[in-house]
């Protein structure tokens, strides 16, 4: 496949993905929308697919665990919108979307590591910096995930992880590819943390699924994209 085809292919599951967004967000503020979840799927579907058209031309190893760590985080976000709609089993389908996403992050990071090996000083100092401004935020919108603390604990502290090694790489090799990772690990960030207020927040307000929803989708997106450039 010519670069040409798969960047616009690329170009149009990405498109797909976000109007899908679009659509789910504007779903979700109209009770009774069965649609919801379609569109949430429609999207989760889109996104892994933009990576898979632009894997041709990447690096075949990096590539590979970049798309597999694509599949896994949309598995993840749609289990984690299935344990907001149905009661019984939402807590064992939040775990395992926060599982998931663990193992989403991890293989993103090791996608990265195959082209450059971190200052883990540097990792860890960002770390900690993105933890207390996590904290200060959790603080501030009253977030109280309750029972669900662990599994919110472990999707925060991956993607924090993810977010932080990808930043300390791209300080200390400024690769286009790597720059997209940072780019998207912040973005996963934002998502993550508007996505725990508007579910545990004291004032969960309409703004934050859209900020959510949208973050995390181009975050992945802009991810699937690094494809192209590493």
């Amino acid at each position: 496949m010519s670069v040409a085809a798969s960047v616009i292919l690329a170009s149009a599951a990405s498109l797909g993905c976000l109007v899908f967004v679009i659509l789910y967000v504007r779903s979700r503020s109209e009770e009774g929308d069965r649609f919801a979840l379609l569109w949430q799927g429609l999207a989760a579907v889109c996104c892994p697919l933009a990576g898979l058209a632009l894997l041709p031309q990447g690096r075949n190893s990096a590539g590979v665990l970049i798309l597999l760590g694509l599949v896994l985080a949309m598995s993840a976000q749609l289990l984690r919108t299935l344990s907001t709609e149905k009661a019984r089993g939402s807590s064992r389908m939040f775990l395992s979307s926060a599982i998931f996403s663990l193992l989403g992050n991890i293989l993103q990071v090791n996608a990265m590591m195959s082209m450059c090996q971190p200052e883990w000083e540097g990792v860890l100092s960002m770390f900690v910096v993105g933890l207390v401004a996590t904290l200060y935020y959790k603080k501030k919108q009253g977030i109280q995930p309750g029972k669900l603390l662990l599994p919110a604990f472990i999707h925060m502290f991956a993607v924090l992880f993810m977010a932080c090694t990808a930043v300390a790489l791209v300080v200390r090799n400024p690769d286009p590819g790597l720059i997209f990772m940072a780019l998207g690990g912040v973005g996963m960030l934002v998502g993550c943390n508007a996505g725990l207020a508007h579910r545990f927040g004291k004032k969960p307000g309409k703004h934050l699924i859209l900020v959510a929803r949208l973050g995390f989708y181009l975050a992945q997106l802009i991810i699937g994209w690094s494809i192209l450039l590493l």
